[in-house]
């Protein structure tokens, strides 16, 4: 079913000033697309598109992509190795995440905000389908404030306490990176995610601190923790990571599939079909088909 969406219509990229960037390889390609294309049906939006390829693009699945959004941007790996390797030298604790490590979750961290041409940055998973407007969303970005989904729990390089304690930086709860608006270059801060790469690499193994997982989210959280008034929640009946048991017939804006329910994504594109959640999405005859 999910292969439905190389029969969907083109969507041009538009002029929109935020852009929208996502990372996606070949194996991921119909996810992607459904996740993009039903943000831009149901948001009404027009952005600028930018690909981040996590080196497993070929060119036929390049132009693939080119052909769905005429006009989008694909951030070839190689390109990007070179790049950001020069940009962060003088971050050498995000250069050893990002460029030895190579963790591939660091591409959304810096990668993403690198190569914004606006510095006005929405990051969407390719695991999340839309299903209605989502209009938090879209007030945020119109009136220039950053936001984050809500997670299930504290998903945390660090304990949030002994962070807290040692170190004076007081965390959000349950911040989840899958879809976040960067509104612009005030709320982002180069130094600031240098520091906590700095305490990632400190406590990596001391248990009292370090967790040892979810590096990049955490970068994130601490950014949005302490440039407090530039970023808000998502409503978290709305913006969701969905229980094992949903049905797809839940009243929910966006639904991010994270990998141990990635399973339900195809549920919920089925449903939303049924209900014409995505009738814009596909010509007349292939829903009736």
């Amino acid at each position: 079913m999910l292969e439905m969406i190389e029969s969907s219509s083109p969507i041009p990229c538009g002029d929109d000033e935020t852009e929208l960037h996502v990372l996606t390889g070949a194996r991921d390609l119909d996810n992607c697309l459904w996740a993009l294309k039903s943000f831009l049906t149901q948001s009404g939006r027009r952005m600028p598109i930018v690909f981040h390829s996590d080196g497993t693009l070929r060119e036929d699945e390049t132009e693939w992509l080119s052909r769905h959004l005429p006009g989008c941007e694909i951030i070839d790996r190689v390109r990007a190795k070179e790049e950001i390797a020069e940009f962060l030298r003088p971050y050498p604790n995000l250069f050893y995440f990002r460029c030895t490590l190579e963790q591939i979750m660091f591409y959304k961290l810096v990668d993403f905000y690198f190569y914004s041409r606006t510095k006005r940055v929405l990051a969407i998973d390719s695991d999340i389908i839309w299903l209605k407007e989502p209009t938090q969303l879209n007030r945020c970005i119109d009136r220039g404030m950053g936001f984050f989904m809500e997670g299930l729990r504290n998903a945390y390089a660090f304990d949030v306490d002994a962070l807290r304690r040692y170190y004076g930086i007081r965390m959000r709860s349950r911040i989840n990176a899958g879809l976040i608006h960067i509104p612009g270059p005030d709320a982002f801060n180069w130094d600031l995610l240098e520091y906590a790469a700095s305490l990632s690499i400190k406590h990596q193994t001391d248990r009292k601190l370090g967790r040892g997982r979810w590096f990049e989210q955490t970068f994130f959280a601490v950014l949005f923790s302490v440039e407090l008034e530039r970023y808000e929640r998502l409503d978290g009946q709305q913006y969701i990571i969905p229980a094992s048991e949903a049905t797809g017939d839940e009243d929910y804006t966006a639904v991010h599939c994270v990998t141990p329910k990635r399973e339900l994504f195809r549920v919920f594109a089925e449903k939303g079909l049924q209900r014409n959640a995505f009738r814009e999405m596909f010509p007349a005859e292939i829903l009736v088909a």
